[in-house]
């Protein structure tokens, strides 16, 4: 059964491959030809796997079958000597016949009986998949007896107790004893040392990995784990890197619970710039219908209208032309201002104006600071060492810049004093 199961685990991530080629054809095309090698190389991998475990089952069939086969042949010759030995003076008698008859009907009956264990065995690998979906750890409860005060989480304010996270799946730590402290109104990097996607804050901050986590975040003087998921995820807005619309109207996507007047909604949609479309536009399966610039644009606009103070950027500009960035720097710059940002990216350039930088390698977190102390300060520090492996000019033009953004912030400080 584990070989069934293998090769049913080899194949899905090729179907996968596959339909989300043939759904992203038009923008594959319009890449460079180094992230088509990329998308090719992908493929040959999960190909490759595939073909393997293929592979693999086949030969184990093929052995399998040699070895009855075998088994087959000695058995009938056991009953051929046995017959030969047992009538020597008339090996042609109608018992010899008859025994010899059976013995075939048995022996087909044993590859048939065989065959159809096997086939129970591969369709039993099914079951197996659905039952481990039933033993998938619950989540926490959606409600508690004690919610939390209408006004919580209107500071921003995000505290790291101790926090250990285990990977699910292999059992390994992604966080270890991190402490940390995010003021209100913060805007804070998060970049992986590797170049990795870092999800391991995300899950944590939505408490996607209850069972595995131990420690306290604690938001506005609340633990989390004392919230319900329905208030604790209604209250942190996050715009995640590949933006999804759900099937439905366009008005539906953006106040899926009615909360909101339409005029609202008009003045949310013109501040991201689409003023081109109507609340009653169908949207179709993960919005396909519209582009990756104007999916993202959908998602900012449905945060402007929740007004969360709490956001979470994920690989925000990834994918996305000029205008569409120029319009979402704006937005945040104009409605984003008193909110505390949490920012994942790759782009380290982009992190310089925060207040805070951390560090992570594989999901681990390597250390945090302001950009001006990790990179004036510490002069070996990590986020240093990444910053160096860009060209001479950019690295001296991103060194001038955090000069003055904290010159900028000891200004703004000191009149606040």
């Amino acid at each position: 059964m584990e070989f069934f199961s293998s090769q049913f685990s080899a194949k899905n991530p090729l179907d996968l491959c596959v339909r989300e080629t043939l759904h992203g054809l038009t923008t594959i095309r319009s890449y460079s030809e180094n992230v088509l090698l990329k998308l090719c190389k992908k493929f040959n991998q999960h190909q490759e796997m595939n073909a393997g475990a293929r592979y693999i089952l086949i030969s184990i069939m093929s052995a399998y079958n040699l070895a009855i086969e075998l088994l087959f042949c000695i058995f009938i010759s056991c009953v051929y000597f046995l017959l030969i030995v047992k009538h020597q003076e008339n090996t042609f008698n109608e018992s010899v016949g008859f025994a010899i008859s059976q013995s075939l009907i048995l022996m087909s009956l044993f590859q048939y009986g065989t065959q159809q264990i096997v086939i129970v065995l591969s369709q039993l690998t099914v079951m197996r998949r659905i039952l481990q979906f039933i033993d998938t750890p619950n989540e926490g409860p959606i409600e508690t007896a004690n919610p939390p005060p209408a006004n919580w989480s209107s500071d921003g304010q995000i505290i790291w107790r101790n926090i250990f996270v285990n990977n699910r799946r292999s059992g390994l730590p992604v966080f270890q004893n991190a402490n940390l402290m995010i003021e209100p109104c913060w805007k804070v990097g998060v970049v992986e040392k590797t170049g990795a996607d870092n999800t391991s804050i995300t899950s944590a901050l939505f408490r996607l990995v209850d069972q595995g986590m131990h420690g306290e975040i604690i938001i506005d003087g609340l633990d989390i784990k004392s919230v319900g998921l329905q208030d604790l995820r209604s209250n942190i807005s996050i715009i995640p890197k590949n933006p999804f619309l759900f099937t439905g109207t366009l008005r539906f996507n953006l106040d899926p619970f009615q909360e909101y007047t339409d005029k609202a909604i008009w003045d949310v949609l013109g501040e991201v710039e689409l003023n081109g479309i109507t609340l009653n536009q169908w949207v179709t399966d993960g919005g396909r219908n519209f582009s990756i610039n104007d999916r993202k644009l959908i998602c900012f606009a449905r945060e402007l209208l929740r007004s969360n103070r709490i956001l979470v950027l994920d690989q925000i500009t990834d994918g996305l032309d000029l205008n569409t960035k120029i319009i979402i720097q704006r937005v945040l710059q104009s409605y984003f201002k008193y909110c505390t940002i949490i920012t994942i990216t790759n782009h380290l350039e982009s992190l310089i104006s925060g207040d805070l930088i951390l560090v992570m390698d594989n999901g681990q977190l390597l250390e945090f600071g302001s950009p001006y102390e990790l990179l004036i300060m510490r002069i070996n520090s990590h986020f240093g060492q990444m910053i160096k492996k860009y060209n001479q000019t950019m690295v001296e033009c991103i060194i001038q810049d955090v000069i003055k953004y904290h010159a900028q912030q000891r200004r703004y400080n000191s009149r606040k004093k």
